[in-house]
Formats: structure tokens, sequence, C-alpha cells
């Protein structure tokens, strides 16, 4: 009996280590994909989302208790990258709001971690683990340390199936960027990572080039003069609800915007125009348009909207200002109304030019004779 009560327990011990095996090798990296398609914006974290997301403590409490003795090598390097991002992350909930882990002393070599059953610092975590483990140099570019100025984290998992298309994806957009290299006719600025790490990329500024120069599209000219520029530490935060100013810093207008969020905008233009005949300029023609659009993001990258186009149009005899166009006329040389409208698409076809767009609108007229008559002015 005793026998078999104790074949029975370690039917039942391989079983249970079985399941949460498969659950560091499915199930965790699957949960923390969900977590950063959610809430990683344009490399920027929603952390209050995140934090409110019930899948976020079940995938932390995975971290602090995970045994990894049984997993191969490319799965414990996916997740050791994801664990420590994770941790980042997690340090930074535990003190927002704040603007920057530099506020929190001590963040990356004092507060201890709970990782895989170990209470260990991120510094410590990060070279025992992850860096003298594996020596591999690619590791710089998808560790992340909640500051504008690192590499930014992606909105996916690294996974273990894809991990090397991964790293390779990342290192080459990292070493293209050109906020992360920055090239004059006489310098090269490099991130300070290449001069807190220069073990791993050679040893020298020299060697460093040559690293980069292996990833980059356009290789750099080795004989500029190599500098490091300063780390940005303001917090990689995305605010689901920014302020005005936080707003106005974000927008540019060539950029498509994130994913589910939208953009109302209100475009006017003003124009006059003198006319007349034999060289006579005795009349003025002024057109005043308003374009309301309207569109939201279906993804980061393909966005999706509707636009309005009302006009005002005044034809009169000099010398009456542009300004008339304002007014309300009861003449047939004065004309006011919506014109067209339609769908209107805005495209981000290249990751990394984060900034370029194309841009449509698919203008159907509406009203009546838009083109004008011999009675009444041309309106579009």
């Amino acid at each position: 009996m005793r026998t078999f009560c104790g074949i029975l327990f370690i039917i039942v011990l391989i079983a249970y280590s079985s399941k949460a095996q498969e659950a560091i090798d499915q199930a965790f990296f699957y949960q923390v994909d969900t977590l950063f398609s959610r809430h990683v914006v344009n490399g920027k974290i929603d952390y209050t989302g995140l934090k409110e997301n019930p899948l976020y403590e079940d995938v932390i409490q995975q971290i602090k208790e995970a045994d990894v003795a049984g997993l191969d090598l490319q799965t414990k390097k996916a997740f050791y990258i994801n664990a420590y991002n994770l941790s980042v992350i997690h340090g930074v909930i535990a003190i927002y709001p704040t603007t920057s882990v530099q506020k929190s002393p001590g963040f990356f070599d004092v507060i201890k971690r709970d990782i895989a059953n170990e209470q260990i610092t991120l510094n410590e975590f990060e070279k025992k683990y992850l860096l003298e483990n594996f020596q591999d140099p690619r590791l710089h570019f998808v560790l992340v340390c909640a500051a504008i100025g690192c590499p930014p984290i992606i909105n996916e998992a690294y996974m273990p199936n894809k991990l090397e298309e991964q790293l390779e994806r990342q290192t080459r957009l990292a070493l293209n960027n050109d906020g992360f290299i920055r090239i004059t006719e006489e310098v090269i600025a490099i991130n300070q990572i290449f001069e807190w790490y220069p073990q791993d990329f050679g040893g020298s500024k020299k060697s460093a080039i040559d690293y980069i120069n292996q990833y980059r599209d356009v290789p750099v000219n080795p004989a500029l003069r190599i500098t490091f520029y300063g780390y940005d530490w303001m917090l990689n935060e995305y605010q689901t609800n920014p302020s005005i100013a936080a707003n106005a810093a974000r927008y540019i207008v060539s950029a498509a915007i994130p994913a589910n969020t939208y953009e109302l905008k209100i475009f006017n233009n003003l124009y006059s125009q003198r006319t007349g005949a034999n060289g006579e300029l005795t009349n003025r023609s002024t057109f005043f348009t308003t374009l309301v659009s309207a569109i939201y993001g279906i993804t980061n990258r393909f966005n999706l909207g509707l636009e309005l186009r009302y006009r005002r149009v005044y034809n009169s005899l000099l010398p009456d200002s542009p300004f008339s166009v304002f007014g309300n006329h009861d003449t047939g040389s004065f004309r006011q109304g919506v014109t067209t409208i339609g769908p209107r698409i805005r495209f981000a076809p290249f990751p990394k030019w984060r900034n370029f767009s194309i841009q449509s609108t698919l203008a159907f007229p509406i009203g009546k004779d838009l083109a004008g008559t011999s009675e009444s002015p041309y309106i579009d």
C-alpha cells in the first residue's frame, strides 16, 4: 500500500511539473503577448491600464514562481527577456505616478525583485542571467528601462519560436533610428548603452561603430568623431487621457495616431484674389473653406475616418475687403454650404518612419451647381 501511494505521489508530482512546464512554455508567453498588445503604444506603456488588467497580477506571479530548470536555452532566453521587462514595469507601477525611475533611489541596483524563486536586483539579473549567460549584444536593444532614452518596448511578447527574428529586427530598428544613432557632418553621437557596456561591443568606440554598421542600411563613416549623448530618463509613459499640453507635444500632422485613439481636426483657409478684364483689376473673389475631419486609429499604422468641406464664396467690387465673405449677403454673388463629404484614410507604410504617412480623402460632391452658373458663383 505504501509503495502504491508513493508511486501515485510521484505520478501526480510529475504531472503537476509537466503542467507547470507547459504553462511557462505556452500560456505565459501568450499572456504576456496579450498584455503588451493592449497596453504598449508606439514604444510607450499605459501603466494605468496595465495595472488594472486582471491578467497582469497573474503574469507577475508566474514570474515570481517560475521554475526554469527544465527549459531549453531558447525558451529560457525568451522567458528571461519578458521577465526582466515586466519586472521593470512592475517596479514602475509600485511607485506610480512618477515621471522617472531616477526618482526611486536604487531602482536598478538596490531594490530586490522576485524573479524565478530568487530575490535579485534588476542589474544583477540582467548581467547574471542574460548578458553573461547568453553573450548576445542584441539583448541591449530588447531590454527596457522604463525611460524614453532606452530602445522602445514592442507591443508583443518575445516568443521562443521567433526570438531570433525579433532580436534581429529590434537591433536593426534601433541602430537605423536617427534618434538613437545621431549623425552630423562631423560627429556621430551614440547611445550611452555603448558606453556602459563597452565589452559587449568590442571594448572600444571603433569596435562599437563596426558593430553598428553590421545592422545599418547606410553605414556610418568610422572616421567621424564619436561621442555619447546623455540618456533621457523621462518615463516612457503612454497616457490614455493626456492633457492638452502632452497631446500637443505628441501631435505630428504627418504621423498616424495610435490604435484606439481618435483625432478631431478643424482647418480653416481664407483665399482672396483680385480679378478684372483688359488689365483692369476691379473685382474681388473670396473663398473661405472649413475642413472638418474625424479619424480613428484602427491600428497604430492605419487610421480611418470622415472628412467634410464647407465653403463660403463672395464676388464683390473693389475696394471691398476679403473679410466681407463672413457677412450674409442677399445677392446672387454670394454662396455658402457643405460641398463635399467622404471617407479619409491615413496609412504609415514604414514602421521605422513613424512620422511619415500617406493620407487621402475620397470626396463625394453634395449640393447643387457646385461649378456655378451665369447667375451664381463657383463654390467648389
